[in-house]
């Protein structure tokens, strides 16, 4: 008995739309040298040229980060998760 073809899961959009579901992708800058020698600033951009070749929306919160003090947004000197600030 031959093997049937395999079948193709359903574009991201039907399901998503169909669960009434909003895809919604959010880039949070690591909290390490925020100002113009951000290292991390060429993933943000792949990230964002992945996102708006696929129609996917894509907020980057880089900009509500700059300038900032990383070590104030920290929950510890060792960890550079941001804290609540």
């Amino acid at each position: 008995m031959p093997t049937p073809p395999p079948t193709r899961a359903p574009p991201r959009e039907v399901l998503l739309t169909g669960a009434g579901v909003r895809l919604l992708v959010v880039i949070q800058p690591m909290v390490t040298r925020l100002g113009d020698d951000y290292p991390y600033l060429g993933l943000h951009e792949m990230v964002r040229e992945f996102c708006a070749e696929a129609g996917i929306e894509c907020l980057d919160l880089l900009s509500g980060f700059r300038g900032r003090n990383a070590e104030d947004l920290q929950l510890h000197a060792t960890d550079q998760h941001s804290s609540h600030c």
